[in-house]
């Protein structure tokens, strides 16, 4: 269990991150009252536990939209970082990890079907053109969505 988190805020976050659509519905599967609720997801929020109450999850093939999920590798004295925040800034970048073992970052970048080769050559040129030495990238695009599920 996460570290200030009773038993009860995890199960409201696990509610909240399975796609709960009201605060009076985490109440019901919580056995709660919707003050409760409100109360707690309000205190989550202002500890950092949670960013936004409540959040939908689109149907992002339906909209037209794949992922492009990247594995980047730096070279030799390359600034992750500087690469991080840069990647950070961009508003297509859905996912970013920092990682161990063979890429030094993650990123998961979604992407109009209609442009996905331009939409990689753009992240790519993003990090060229700020000075980041690239030993590697390795990209797949995602065909369809089988599975997205945030809750811890």
């Amino acid at each position: 269990m996460a570290t200030g988190l009773d038993e009860v805020d995890q199960e409201i976050l696990n509610h909240i991150c399975d796609g709960a659509s009201s605060l009076s519905e985490i109440g019901d599967k919580c056995g709660l009252s919707h003050n409760t609720i409100s109360r707690r997801v309000n205190k989550l929020e202002e500890e950092g536990f949670i960013k936004g109450k409540m959040m939908a999850t689109p149907h992002f093939e339906k909209i037209g939209y794949s992922a492009v999920i990247s594995g980047i590798s730096l070279g030799l004295g390359a600034n992750t970082e500087k690469a991080v925040e840069l990647l950070n800034e961009d508003p297509n970048v859905k996912f970013l990890w920092k990682t161990f073992g063979e890429h030094d970052i993650v990123a998961v970048v979604l992407c109009n079907q209609e442009n996905i080769g331009s939409c990689i050559e753009s992240f790519r040129e993003k990090l060229v053109n700020a000075g980041i030495e690239l030993e590697e990238i390795d990209i797949s695009t995602s065909t369809s969505w089988e599975k997205l599920q945030l809750s811890p």
